[in-house]
């Protein structure tokens, strides 16, 4: 299994945006700063968590539980984070950092997952608790 932290902001990924460069269309995030902060965090972050002998290889079916905490306003009163970021767009950002630091393979080996946004708690950080563990042939929920 592979257990790992990241204290700071989630940053969505998905939305994108064409722009013209030097005559050449380009598509780039509308985020760029908020994401590259996010997923180098979580690229530290489960670089240090991956075991010596490396992270699960290829074709191997995994299971991904994250907790997202989020930043509650003063003036929010509403019980969970019903407003942006998006979840699927912050997994997107997280689970493509996690493959770039070697936890699994590519994230098409997530065959499992489990995951909330939820508002930090008074004593938390914004940030996200991630559970990896690999999922043996023929085991069912």
């Amino acid at each position: 299994m592979i257990e790992f932290e990241v204290d700071g902001l989630p940053s969505a990924q998905g939305s994108k945006t064409a722009v013209t460069v030097g005559g050449k269309a380009r598509v780039i995030d509308k985020n760029p700063k908020s994401l590259k902060t996010w997923r180098d965090a979580v690229e530290k972050a489960a670089r240090a968590a991956v075991p010596a002998e490396g992270g699960y290889g290829p074709h191997i079916p995994v299971l991904v539980q994250m907790v997202f905490r989020m930043p509650r306003g003063k003036t929010v009163k509403r019980g969970l984070p019903t407003t942006s970021p998006d979840l699927d767009k912050i997994l997107r950002s997280t689970n493509d950092a996690m493959t770039k630091a070697g936890v699994f393979h590519d994230d098409a080996q997530i065959v499992e997952s489990a995951e909330r946004k939820r508002y930090a708690l008074p004593h938390e950080t914004p940030g996200v608790r991630v559970r990896v563990s690999r999922i043996e042939e023929g085991e069912t929920p």
